[in-house]
């Protein structure tokens, strides 16, 4: 069992590693909301997503684009 969790995590990752790395490439800011509480906000956190505002329920969160990622 602990091994899908961790499985499902690391799925999640990729997925939203690879929509990063597009928005990066079009210059995309991209913002969010997580609950407040939620293991989910550290998986944003590590993706380069700040804190913008909160509010008894939700952090609304955002991400501006890097320049790190270049098309080949």
């Amino acid at each position: 069992m602990a091994a899908d969790v961790e499985a499902v995590a690391e799925l999640r990752a990729v997925v939203l590693r690879a929509d990063l790395e597009r928005c990066d490439r079009e210059g995309t800011l991209v913002r969010l909301n997580v609950l407040q509480g939620s293991p989910a906000r550290r998986l944003y956190e590590r993706h380069g997503f700040t804190g913008e505002a909160e509010d008894p329920v939700d952090v609304f969160m955002v991400r501006e684009p890097t320049s790190t990622v270049h098309d080949s």
